[in-house]
C-alpha cells in the first residue's frame, strides 16, 4: 500500500519538528524548596540553552513540569511564581494559575500518576537585566494552602 503524500508530510513535519525542539528545550535542574506531597520528575524550559536559562524581558517561554503527586489525591491546585532580585521576592504573572485548567493536567490530581504540565508565560518587562543566577520559585499549592510542589531554577535575565 502507497502512502499518501499528505501522510508523508504529516510524518516529516512531526519529526522534523520534534527534532528540532529538542534542541531549544533544556532539563533544568529543580532545587526543592519544601515539597510535601509531590516530586518533580524533570523541568524542561524551551528556548533555553543552556544552565543558568538566559532570558530578555519579554521573550516567551514555555516550560513544561512532570510531576506526580505523592500521597493523597488533590482536588484543585494554584500554580505562583515568584524571582528573587536584590534579595527581594518578586511575584511574577502567571497567565493561568488554576492548574486544573492548564494543558496537560487532569484534576482531581491522583498519587502515583506522572502529570506533563505545559504553560507558557512572558518574561516580564521591566525586570533590570542581570548577569547574575536569579532564582525561580515555581509552587502548586492544593485547597489547604499545602505546598505540595515547590521548586526553584535559576535563570538569567540579560
Amino acid at each position: 500500500m502507497a502512502s499518501s503524500p499528505v501522510y508523508l508530510f504529516t510524518t516529516t513535519f512531526y519529526v522534523l519538528s520534534t527534532t528540532c525542539g529538542l534542541s531549544l528545550a533544556t532539563t533544568i535542574p529543580f532545587k526543592d524548596c519544601g515539597t510535601q506531597n509531590g516530586k518533580v520528575l524533570k523541568v524542561d524550559i524551551t528556548p533555553c540553552a543552556s544552565d543558568p536559562c538566559e532570558f530578555s524581558e519579554g521573550q516567551n517561554v514555555t516550560a513544561e513540569i512532570d510531576f506526580m503527586i505523592t500521597e493523597q489525591q488533590v482536588s484543585q491546585a494554584t500554580l505562583a511564581a515568584s524571582a528573587t532580585i536584590f534579595g527581594r521576592k518578586i511575584r511574577l504573572p502567571v497567565p493561568q494559575p488554576d492548574v486544573c485548567l492548564i494543558s496537560g493536567v487532569i484534576c482531581p490530581l491522583k498519587s502515583g500518576v506522572i502529570y506533563k504540565m505545559v504553560d507558557e508565560i512572558d518574561v516580564p518587562r521591566g525586570i533590570p537585566s542581570l548577569r547574575a543566577k536569579i532564582p525561580l520559585e515555581v509552587t502548586l499549592t492544593g485547597f489547604d494552602e499545602q505546598f505540595f510542589l515547590c521548586g526553584t531554577i535559576d535563570v538569567i535575565v540579560g
